[in-house]
């Protein structure tokens, strides 16, 4: 999704320059959103070490906590090509809880805000109405996360290189990781879910991983796939 932000009045529009008065989103989606900054719709570059954050909370919440942030921007490109991007997961335990009622909603609604801070100057955009709406098309989301984040101390912060992706046989409802080039045994496995071809709608998840020996760690899966192209995805340490 690309928006962009007027830093003269501070209101979200379209990169053509057009207002946008509300947006709609669909639950458990997970995309990128690409910010650039206008003024007289030229495209801006903020200054160096420009930093950003996206949040979203339900509708008139204002002292709630997010259901949905990023709070550390990407910048791509410079001069009139600068862009802002997030990476914006609507698949999180904030919002299931909004959708956690009988009967269950169609859709809920939620503010959205960006905020950049430059130096000791601190600039918000203009509060967005967003329409999120129930999915339909379920069953490769993987593990819900947390909204609103609390980022541990730096020592405690797990690397992308903790991550680990390996392709499930078919007819095998487990799948095994080679850890051998690890200087430790991992004390923590997480498992984050099943790549699933087509989106297929099935029943098929991580139940548990642990290390079963110094070089292996082998997640167990609730059942095994009949055709090629799954693949499990666990978190180690």
């Amino acid at each position: 999704m690309r928006i962009a932000i007027d830093l003269d009045d501070r209101t979200i529009r379209t990169w053509a320059g057009q207002g946008i008065s509300s947006l709609t989103f669909k639950r458990r989606d997970r995309f990128p959103v690409e910010v650039r900054f206008m003024r007289g719709g030229v495209a801006q570059e903020l200054p160096t070490g420009a930093a950003g954050k996206i949040g979203l909370k339900a509708d008139k919440d204002f002292n709630g906590q997010f259901v949905a942030s990023h709070l550390a921007w990407t910048k791509l490109g410079a001069g009139i090509s600068a862009t802002y991007v997030f990476d914006l997961n609507l698949n999180t335990i904030q919002i299931n809880a909004l959708f956690a009622c009988v009967p269950t909603p169609s859709s809920v609604v939620l503010m959205l805000e960006i905020e950049w801070a430059e130096g000791d100057l601190r600039t918000s955009s203009n509060t967005l109405a967003v329409t999120l709406e129930n999915d339909i098309v379920r069953g490769d989301e993987g593990i819900p996360e947390e909204g609103s984040p609390v980022y541990p101390p730096p020592p405690n912060i797990l690397s992308i290189a903790n991550l680990a992706t390996a392709t499930i046989v078919v007819g095998q409802d487990s799948v095994d990781f080679d850890i051998s080039g690890l200087a430790a045994t991992p004390s923590l496995c997480v498992p984050l879910g099943i790549q699933k071809p087509n989106h297929e709608a099935d029943n098929i998840s991580i139940l548990s991983a642990f290390p079963v020996s110094a070089t292996t760690l082998r997640a167990y899966l609730t059942a095994a796939p009949s055709e090629p192209g799954y693949k499990a995805t666990v978190l180690f340490r």
